[in-house]
């Protein structure tokens, strides 16, 4: 009985089980929830229809909206009135970034000027799911709420593939992984909304797996190119897991010792990744996410400070750690996060000193736990930067759907220390030839 369940854990039939299941529980949960409960949905809408029009880089606009109150510190795009026309009958206190029709000044037929300064920080890459799904709308001339869900049902799917692939690489640990990407807080609104953490939770997935199957055995130079593409992909669709670029360092440590192109690939992909932030972050240098709660001079400061006075950001970081900070139903869901983080690291160090003569296997799980913690700390850091007014103790606001895409990376790494420390060494077992050759 044992072995055949292993035998289909390992098999192509767990993998499309999982595809459909992706499929299945992404759609119900797309069917189930209504347009307004996405966070910043309308916003990143009209950000994607402001670069379907032209608007790539975020430009000034005088229109207002609850979120963006101050015309003079507005940026956005031009948006088709279809779309304002639907976020006007979808508008809810749960998203103020709709736009006041009585304050839009430049429209044509097509569309007109909104602002979205929070959304307009994300590069298209962050959309290219949606994009791709608003250029389809509008050139087969569907309704806005027709091509909303049809670009909807195109995130899942991609969302679906990457996914998949990243459970198709794994040498073990498949079946854990699997519960934990179906399950409601992974699955639920970003395998399908239109967002820029959609893409960017289904690209940390497969790079998480893809990296957990390359600490197991010598990866090829293609492999690393392809992690480190999916990395830089990752860096410029949300800054703050940056930090996750600097794994493959670790691979290179792990696997000593390496190729000379290894190490230039490793290294050329990590550049890449790095002229990417910076380029994008000098186009959008004008404006600030959110004026209304922090001006661009306070932001300036603040960012200009971190050099000569970074306890300030420090202490505000640490005081939302330590006070259970957060968007979250009760504090308790983010104690028991930071608890089972402290568990992992537990569990890494436990490896570390029973078994050191597997000291390269924990210097890069320790190196992958504190990467992953970076961007924790990073997106703490944006919040703190760009979101959060004068005199408001702490960090606004923390919320779960910036800490799930880590959730695989650390259950790999808790899983994977645990089983090390349990056999008292590590036992790497092969990919399925089928998923080998498709790999490189």
């Amino acid at each position: 009985m044992r072995e055949n369940i292993s035998a289909f854990i390992n098999s192509r039939r767990l993998i499309a089980v999982f595809a459909i299941l992706t499929i299945m529980f992404g759609g119900l949960w797309m069917a189930h929830t209504q347009m307004n409960r996405i966070p910043d949905l309308w916003e990143h809408v009209y950000r994607v229809s402001g670069i379907t029009n032209g608007d790539i880089v975020a430009r000034p606009v005088t229109s207002v909206s609850d979120y963006h109150r101050i015309a003079a510190d507005n940026y956005g795009g031009k948006v088709d009135w279809q779309w304002i026309s639907l976020s006007d009958q979808h508008r809810d206190p749960f998203d103020a970034g709709v736009v006041q029709l009585d304050s839009i000044t430049a429209s044509d037929d097509i569309g007109a000027d909104v602002p979205y300064n929070n959304t307009a920080v994300y590069s298209p890459i962050s959309y290219l799911p949606q994009i791709f799904g608003f250029f389809l709308g509008k050139y087969l001339g569907l309704g806005a709420t027709t091509t909303y869900y049809l670009s909807e049902s195109i995130m899942l799917l991609v969302y679906t593939i990457l996914t998949t692939w990243g459970i198709a690489l794994l040498p073990r640990f498949r079946l854990p992984m699997a519960v934990l990407l179906l399950s409601p807080p992974v699955i639920y609104h970003f395998s399908f909304a239109v967002s820029a953490d959609s893409l960017t939770q289904a690209l940390i997935i497969t790079f998480s797996c893809m990296l957990f199957a390359m600490a197991n055995r010598t990866p090829s130079c293609k492999e690393y190119v392809t992690l480190g593409i999916i990395g830089a992909l990752i860096a410029i669709t949300k800054f703050a897991y940056a930090p996750l670029i600097f794994i493959p360092i670790a691979l290179l440590i792990t696997h000593a010792p390496t190729t000379r192109r290894a190490k230039i690939t490793v290294g050329t992909t990590i550049i890449l990744a790095l002229a990417l932030i910076i380029g994008w972050l000098r186009s959008t240098s004008t404006f600030v996410s959110n004026p209304a709660s922090v001006s661009p001079s306070e932001v300036h400061e603040r960012t200009s400070g971190l050099l000569h006075n970074p306890m300030r950001a420090i202490s505000a970081i640490w005081y939302s750690i330590s006070h259970l900070q957060g968007a979250f139903r009760t504090p308790l869901i983010l104690l028991s996060i930071w608890i089972a983080f402290a568990v992992v690291l537990a569990a890494i160090i436990i490896h570390a000193i029973t078994n050191p003569v597997q000291w390269r296997i924990s210097l890069f799980w320790i190196f992958t736990y504190f990467m992953a913690v970076g961007a924790i700390l990073a997106t703490y850091l944006a919040m703190w930067l760009q979101g959060t007014a004068n005199g408001v103790p702490g960090v606004y606001i923390m919320q779960l759907r910036y800490l799930v895409p880590l959730f695989p990376m650390i259950l790999l790494c808790f899983l994977d220390n645990v089983q090390c420390i349990h056999h008292g060494k590590t036992k790497p077992v092969p990919l399925p030839s089928a998923m080998t050759h498709s790999m490189g």
